[in-house]
C-alpha cells in the first residue's frame, strides 16, 4: 500500500463545481432582486395609504369651513397629495344628513363633516401595486361655527 509515486488530485469534478456555483449564484441573485423589488413596491403601497389619509385630512379641514357646494375647493386642497382626484374618488358628507337644508336661523346645524377617499389608484408601481388595492380612508372632523 505504500507506494513511492505521489498522489494526484482528482480534477474531473472541478469544472462541474464551477458550473454549479454559477447556477447557485444566478438563483440567489434572482431571489435577492425579486425580494428587493417587492419590498420597494410594498413600501410604495404603504406610502400611498399615508398620502390618501393626508389628503382626506386636508380635505376635511377645508370642508369644515366651506359650504356644501364647495366640493371643487376641497378637491383642489387635496390635489397636492393625490394624483387624479375626481368626483368619484372623493365623497364629502356633512353630518347629520340634510343639516344645511334645516338651517334657517343662520346658525349651522351641521355637527361634522366626513371626507372619504376611495378607489384611489396609486401612480406607478412595479408589480405589487396592481395586485394590492389601496383601501378607502375616511377623515371625520367636527364642523366649525363661524
Amino acid at each position: 500500500m505504500c507506494s513511492s509515486e505521489p498522489r494526484r488530485p482528482i480534477r474531473h469534478g472541478a469544472r462541474r463545481a464551477r458550473g454549479a456555483a454559477a447556477v447557485e449564484f444566478a438563483l440567489v441573485v434572482t431571489l435577492f432582486v425579486a425580494t428587493t423589488l417587492a419590498t420597494i413596491d410594498l413600501a410604495r403601497w404603504v406610502f400611498a395609504i399615508f398620502y390618501e389619509g393626508e389628503a382626506a385630512s386636508a380635505g376635511g379641514h377645508t370642508a369644515t369651513v366651506c359650504a356644501p357646494d364647495a366640493g371643487a375647493a376641497v378637491r383642489a386642497r387635496m390635489a397636492p397629495w393625490l394624483d387624479g382626484v375626481s368626483g368619484g374618488t372623493v365623497a364629502i358628507q356633512y353630518l347629520p344628513s340634510g343639516c344645511f337644508a334645516k338651517q334657517g336661523s343662520g346658525t349651522p346645524v351641521c355637527t361634522g363633516v366626513s371626507v372619504t377617499v376611495r378607489d384611489y389608484a396609486a401612480p406607478g408601481g412595479l408589480w405589487l401595486l396592481g395586485v394590492l388595492p389601496v383601501p378607502p380612508v375616511t377623515a371625520y372632523l367636527t364642523r366649525e361655527s363661524l
